[in-house]
């Protein structure tokens, strides 16, 4: 079907469907990231509970101070994996220039002087 519809450039492309679908698999991985992270602090926290008093104190810093770090990345890795994405590999398949050139304000000034 994409050999009637798009011809050799379609079929050309079909590699790029397979590094598209990696590309979104990643963002799934940053997730699941997060969550094991989270077993992970939970798991270090419990352990230092056993440890008396001291350990109670350090293990509720840990827990504070590891899912206020874990939360921070929950909140920024998504958005800019995603960000990423878009624009790395998909701005460029439907982005077509074509505007006029850039020239700044005072420029001309500055070449007379």
């Amino acid at each position: 079907m994409i050999y009637k519809g798009e011809g050799a450039k379609g079929l050309i492309e079909i590699p790029a469907l397979f590094s598209h679908m990696l590309s979104y698999a990643r963002l799934m991985a940053v997730g699941l990231a997060s969550v094991i992270l989270a077993a992970v602090i939970n798991d270090l926290a419990g352990e230092m509970f056993a440890a008396g008093i001291a350990g109670i104190i350090g293990g509720v810093l840990l827990l504070a101070v590891g899912h206020s770090v874990n939360i921070g990345l929950g909140l920024i890795s998504p958005f800019l994996h995603s960000l990423r994405l878009h624009y790395v590999e998909f701005f460029t398949k439907f982005y077509h220039g074509g505007g006029i050139r850039y020239i700044p304000f005072g420029a001309e000034r500055e070449m007379e002087q």
